[in-house]
């Protein structure tokens, strides 16, 4: 291969991660005020959920409607898969909408929006639940649940792992070709969810495992990988056209994904806080992914329904 052309395919690579990307089709994308309104909800959910946190628990005593409250909840942490999933299509959303965005700025716009959040809650720790010092300086540098710090616990363990997952796939759609990108995705995707399943009995981890691997900072890999994959679907459908001219054929389809949305959010409020049982969490991605897309593409009468801008707002700036 001739120098210069190594040199020229060099500088472009490095002018599509700096500067300009490469433009999206004219598609519009479903509307965002789903998924923040879908992340609100969440959000109140784990906030009930840290509420009957163990490290609370001491506060009020041995109350026994208390501890059934916790018993019941205890699947609430499996949210965070789905805050992850619902981040990745976010990543999609912005690239779509700014792709000629450096990535030094969209580091620095992450910095500034994850960070004020981070020091509140680790200040948060410091002064009512006792988190040490030092461990709180390395989580204050976005290093908690990476692998270089030794700190996995507490309620803000995921923010590092997205900042950096964020980053990362970032990096990887500016740099690569779009068909590429997305091959590279899917494989990161499977092996950072087949990680977590085989490690941790089909749930998962926080920590550092085979002396390497962090578990946390998979879990981000996977669902905001998911999320982005989501985003890259939601956008091929739109743009083969899929049209329903028969309005029967339309009627049968909304009564069909209407049923999908109820059973699987019938199926959240039972696992998430009446205490259902089912060993492998994954299933909380799957039926959460089928959601998400259903949702954004207002296939059932409950998206419908969340498409008013209600929420939208509080649901812009949940974490």
């Amino acid at each position: 291969i001739p120098a210069s052309l190594t040199i020229s395919s060099s500088i472009s690579a490095k002018r599509r991660f700096i500067c300009p990307a490469a433009s999206f089709p004219s598609v519009v994308l479903p509307h965002e005020g789903i998924p923040h309104k879908t992340r609100f909800v969440f959000s109140v959910t784990i906030v009930y959920f840290h509420i009957l946190h163990s490290n609370i628990m001491g506060l009020i005593g041995e109350n026994n409607a208390y501890v059934t409250l916790q018993e019941l909840s205890n699947n609430a942490g499996w949210i965070v898969e789905c805050f992850f999933i619902i981040s990745g299509y976010f990543l999609f959303a912005s690239f779509h909408k700014q792709p000629e965005l450096p990535f030094t700025m969209f580091a620095l716009k992450k910095v500034f929006r994850l960070g004020p959040v981070l020091i509140f809650s680790i200040l948060t720790c410091i002064v009512f639940f006792g988190q040490r010092l030092i461990p709180s300086l390395f989580n204050s540098l976005f290093l908690q649940c990476i692998g270089l710090s030794l700190e996995y616990k507490g309620i803000n363990w995921y923010i590092s792992p997205l900042f950096w997952a964020s980053l990362f796939y970032y990096a990887v759609i500016k740099v690569l070709e779009p068909k590429k990108a997305n091959v590279l995705i899917a494989v990161i995707v499977y092996f950072s969810y087949l990680v977590n399943i085989s490690s941790c009995n089909g749930g998962f981890g926080r920590e550092t495992v085979y002396g390497i691997v962090n578990l946390g900072l998979t879990r981000a890999l996977a669902g905001i990988g998911l999320g982005y994959l989501i985003g890259v679907g939601i956008e091929t459908f739109q743009t083969i056209g899929f049209n329903y001219k028969n309005k029967h054929t339309k009627r049968g389809k909304i009564a069909v994904l209407t049923m999908v949305e109820l059973i699987i959010c019938i199926f959240f409020v039972y696992y998430f806080l009446l205490g259902g049982q089912y060993q492998n969490k994954f299933i909380v991605v799957i039926l959460f992914s089928v959601l998400l897309i259903s949702f954004l593409l207002r296939g059932g009468m409950v998206s419908r329904e969340l498409n008013r801008p209600v929420f939208s707002l509080l649901g812009k700036y949940a974490y």
